[in-house]
């Protein structure tokens, strides 16, 4: 079920680039590293992203943005900088930056916020956590997931 609502773009225009049925939409993940190797880091970021990717039927042309936070204790590498070269994405705005070493914070996590447009209802975007990062958001993460996303 869509919402015809969301028909214009961005800049408040009707856009030809945009069908009426594409709405805004942001979608979360996240993974866990066992170890602040730049090797460890690429791989699972690249994993996380083709989940995530695959999982919500995303493309770099439908992405408005991507934000990913990371854990101070990570500091081999930029999950943006790893994404950008693995997916080869050139247009879609990446940014990071460090969550605030509080109490409790779990160690060598990452986590992304992705928004893009899509016909697809808020409520069937599919959130992935790996590695357990599913600790994160266990009211959400789904017990049909499979086991390699929990």
């Amino acid at each position: 079920m869509t919402d015809s609502s969301c028909s214009v773009d961005p800049s408040g225009e009707m856009s030809p680039a945009l069908p009426a049925a594409l709405c805004l939409r942001a979608v979360r993940g996240a993974t866990q590293l066992d170890a602040d190797a730049p090797e460890l880091y690429a791989r699972e970021m690249t994993r996380l992203m083709q989940a995530l990717l695959e999982a919500n039927d995303i493309g770099e042309d439908d992405i408005l943005t991507v934000f990913f936070t990371v854990t101070p204790d990570l500091c081999s590498d930029n999950p943006a900088r790893i994404v950008r070269e693995a997916f080869d994405w050139r247009q879609a705005p990446l940014l990071c930056g460090v969550e605030p070493a509080v109490e409790n914070l779990p160690p060598r996590c990452v986590r992304v916020l992705i928004q893009f447009y899509s016909a697809r209802a808020q409520r069937e975007c599919r959130p992935v956590y790996l590695n357990g990062a599913a600790a994160l958001r266990p009211d959400i993460v789904e017990a049909s997931a499979p086991a390699e996303t929990r």
